[in-house]
Order: C-alpha cells, then structure tokens, then sequence
C-alpha cells in the first residue's frame, strides 16, 4: 500500500514540485518569506514570555516596568511586516535575476510606500499632517491581505 502511494506521489506530483521548485518568482518568495522568519519567530518568543498566562510572572515584569516595552518591542516589529517582506523579495528576485539588489530594494520599498494609503491631519492655516497608516505595513499589508 505504502509502496503504492509512493510511486503515484513520484510519478504525478514529483514533476509538479520540479516545475514549480524551478520557477523564479516562487523561488523568490519562498527565500523572502524564509528570510523574515527570524523575526516572526522573535516576536512570536517575546510575546510568549511577555504575555505567559501566570500571575507571578506578570506581576514581576511589572515590578521591573518590562510589561509595556515588550508590548511596545511587539507592536514595532510585527508593524513593519510588510515592509520585511518587500525588502527581502525585491532583494531575493533581484539575486535571482542577477541584477543589483540595493538598487532593486530600494526602487521596490519606494513604491510600497507611494501605494500605501496615507492620511492628511489638518492642523489649521492650511497646514496638513501626511501619514502613513501603521495598519497598512504591518501583517494587513503583507501580501495576503
């Protein structure tokens, strides 16, 4: 039965996964996404010792004022997810396409942040505030969403 299974997972999907393992966007994405891994992990740990559900554990990064820093660490880094994930595929397709990949993170990350929804604050005689909405390069604007 195993034997079976294997030889149809050889013959029918083993080709499939050759093609697409040899494809170049897909090879950029995945070494983008593998890249940014460290962080996601980062943060995932943090938040995990920060927020771990036991009360003497709270009270003690309390008691050291840790609490809101972590929070503040965690907030941060997971708020510039997508401009992780810009940086590291623009970086990743232009090594794969042997092109200058400064030139391409740069050129990239500039028109991330030309598409990103920014606001205007009127602060009065005709004075505006331009801004750049946190929610929109964080994990909502990763590329998933």
């Amino acid at each position: 039965m195993y034997n079976k299974i294997q030889s149809f997972l050889e013959r029918m999907v083993g080709p499939l996964a050759q093609k697409m393992a040899e494809n170049k966007t897909i090879q950029s994405l995945t070494n983008g996404m593998m890249a940014v891994l460290p962080v996601s992990l980062g943060v995932a740990f943090i938040a995990i010792v920060g927020q771990f559900p036991f009360e003497p554990w709270q009270q003690f990064l309390t008691n050291l004022g840790l609490t809101q820093l972590i929070q503040d660490f965690i907030n941060v880094t997971s708020g510039l997810y997508a401009i992780y994930i810009v940086v590291t595929i623009s970086y990743e397709t232009a090594k794969i396409e042997k092109t200058n990949p400064i030139t391409a993170v740069i050129l990239s990350l500039a028109f991330f942040l030309i598409l990103v929804p920014q606001q205007q604050i009127p602060q009065g005689d005709g004075w505006n505030i331009a801004m750049i909405m946190t929610s929109s390069i964080g994990s909502d604007g990763s590329l998933w969403r």
